[in-house]
């Protein structure tokens, strides 16, 4: 996988610019949603080489194809997986140490390719960034919006 260079800087803009960096991504793009998949992200998760799977904690009636059951915190997914996991509300509060949120940046950043992006609503905040850098992923972005913002981290492997 390859990532162009516009992603390997801290960029402070609007999420219609968020689509754009995701169509940086090169190749094959497997896309992560924890959750239902925010309208700024639908239509870049139609394009033919974008697979999107969905995880979620309550089984449904019906199986679907590509719908992953278990927690957030232990995915049953290999190793460097994903090109993109969006996280969404999982985070509401930032990432701490000892805490479920960091439980999930460490499964986010474990099924992650190298270079691949974890996106997640949240407010930003000091110890968030900490975190995520002793993780092992580097801040690309963040998108203010009313409420929490949308920060955009690539793993650094």
């Amino acid at each position: 996988m390859r990532v162009s260079s516009g992603l390997q800087h801290y960029r402070h803009h609007s999420p219609f610019d968020l689509r754009q960096e995701l169509s940086d991504v090169v190749g094959h793009v497997n896309l992560l949603s924890m959750g239902s998949l925010p309208p700024f992200i639908q239509p870049y998760a139609s394009q033919p080489h974008v697979t999107v799977y969905s995880l979620d904690t309550r089984l449904p009636l019906v199986q679907q194809p590509r719908h992953i059951y278990a927690k957030p915190s232990e995915m049953p997914l290999g190793n460097e997986t994903f090109t993109v996991v969006y996280a969404g509300h999982f985070l509401p509060t930032g990432i701490r140490k000892n805490e479920q949120s960091y439980s999930i940046a460490r499964e986010a950043y474990r099924v992650l390719r190298r270079g691949g992006l974890f996106i997640f609503k949240s407010h930003s905040d000091e110890e968030t960034t900490v975190q995520l850098y002793a993780l092992g992923f580097h801040h690309i972005s963040h998108f203010p919006r009313t409420g929490s913002a949308l920060n955009v981290y690539a793993a650094r492997k």
